[in-house]
């Protein structure tokens, strides 16, 4: 079973993240999937890329974004994120508190 803690954090809503994760997330879901690097770019152009990957971190243990795979950028592989949709969070949830997952 799942500590009680983590499953408190997959009950957190969009009105609990900082204002910059709301940002990514409402990007990644009307844009689509994209990795670090291309929402740096077209988010926060000639910004640092720690702009971006602190809100990644942040809705990924959160339960809002997923890694689907990664995607050759230079000369290293970076991963691609999608947003998960209100209903792939509530199936996500419900997984976790049936000991699914762990």
């Amino acid at each position: 079973m799942m500590h009680e803690n983590s499953l408190a954090t997959y009950e957190m809503t969009y009105d609990d993240l900082s204002d910059r994760a709301c940002k990514v997330y409402r990007w990644l879901i009307c844009e689509g999937e994209s990795t670090a690097r291309e929402l740096r770019d077209k988010m926060f152009a000639g910004e640092d890329m720690n702009m971006v990957r602190p809100r990644l971190t942040e809705l990924k243990k959160n339960g809002f974004i997923v890694e689907v795979g990664t995607k050759m950028e230079g000369k290293r592989p970076n991963a691609i994120f999608r947003a998960l949709t209100t209903a792939e969070r509530s199936i996500e949830r419900a997984r976790i508190q049936e000991g699914r997952l762990f």
